[in-house]
């Protein structure tokens, strides 16, 4: 496999989310000359700050659109970023690799697009790319792609989520139905989550874990399990039934994002933060927290950031909601990457 340079281009159309949002790009392209043009205003009710910050970039007057065949998409379903910043999308049309000026696409050394489905995305301690898609799971060394599949030991080719246990050097799958399968490098071993039939079978959206090698499975139907290498626990915390993501902060706590707003598992310690703290909505979808202890979370009603203390909401130039996010991720120099249904996108804040 090989990549080769990819060139971007401006398309708008609709997509749904899951069922249970759907989300229209907006038309009007951001010019350079709208950065800048940000407004902000107290919230009369709580701490929030709404501030205008999500900005297209790639460059700034176009989205990402990512080609395979006659298809063309802006959706970007996962995001990395790696130790030389190049940033990595998974899209509904294959991998992709943003170095900060140009667009490459992984492709077969007749330059055919890689294409799958990615929907989700991890970094091992060698730089390895790791992903997941609808057909299987794919590992990416910056030369070669190596394929895996129900027949090589995954519990189910529709890979939601991966996590990479840089302790143990080895790589978690979450799955359909349930399913999870641990890769060590060589051999693949399967569990399954432990949930009433009465519920019905959900999907592993989220993994990570702590500093006692404990595991977390967050699952759509079944709540939030752990596993010690042993035993499981499952309906942690009573989060609800929708854990939907995680991300482990440079503390060392967990953050999850559930159906029920943001909560911070610290040593055991659990915190709920709510729209009544100021969240936009209580329906988190994705959660990364940056080094410097700030929490990035995309909900059902947009995108904010908590500092511990207060949050922020992020709008567009028309002070509207800006698309659904699937994932965030940090640069070298501090910069806030998004990625989702409208593209590739870098948080600008005027204050900052």
């Amino acid at each position: 496999m090989k990549l080769k340079p990819f060139f971007t281009a401006c398309f708008a159309f609709v997509i749904v989310f899951s069922m249970l949002f759907s989300c229209e790009k907006n038309s009007n392209v951001l010019e350079e000359e709208d950065i800048l043009a940000i407004d902000s205003s107290a919230s009369d009710n709580s701490s929030v700050i709404i501030v205008d910050t999500l900005i297209i970039v790639a460059p700034v007057s176009n989205p990402v659109v990512l080609l395979s065949g006659n298809s063309i998409t802006t959706s970007v379903n996962a995001i990395v970023i790696d130790t030389s910043d190049n940033i990595w999308v998974g899209s509904d049309s294959g991998l992709a690799k943003f170095d900060g000026t140009s667009w490459w696409y992984l492709s077969d050394s007749e330059g055919n697009i890689y294409n799958a489905h990615v929907q989700a995305l991890k970094i091992d301690n060698e730089g390895v790319i790791w992903g997941g898609t609808k057909s299987g799971a794919f590992k990416f060394d910056g030369a070669n792609l190596t394929n895996y599949k129900v027949e090589n030991g995954l519990v189910s080719n529709d890979v939601r989520c991966i996590w990479t246990d840089k302790t143990k050097n080895v790589v978690w799958f979450g799955t359909s139905n349930n399913g999870i399968s641990m890769f060590d490098g060589t051999d693949f071993t399967r569990d399954t989550v432990n949930i009433p039939k009465s519920m019905g079978n959900g999907h592993i959206h989220t993994i990570c874990g702590d500093i006692e090698n404990h595991v977390y499975f967050g699952s759509c139907i079944s709540g939030l399990s752990k596993y010690d290498g042993t035993n499981w626990e499952h309906k942690l915390n009573n989060l609800g039934s929708f854990v939907e993501c995680s991300s482990v902060a440079p503390d060392s706590s967990i953050w999850f994002g559930t159906g029920y707003g943001i909560f911070q598992n610290s040593a055991g310690n659990w915190l709920n933060y709510t729209v009544d703290e100021g969240l936009p909505s209580n329906f988190v979808y994705t959660i990364k927290v940056s080094s410097d202890e700030t929490v990035w979370i995309a909900t059902e009603f947009g995108a904010s950031s908590f500092d511990g203390i207060s949050f922020k909401i992020y709008k567009d130039q028309n002070n509207q909601n800006y698309g659904a996010i699937n994932g965030f991720d940090f640069d070298s120099k501090g910069n806030v990457w998004a990625g989702g249904f409208q593209g590739l996108f870098k948080v600008v804040d005027k204050n900052d």
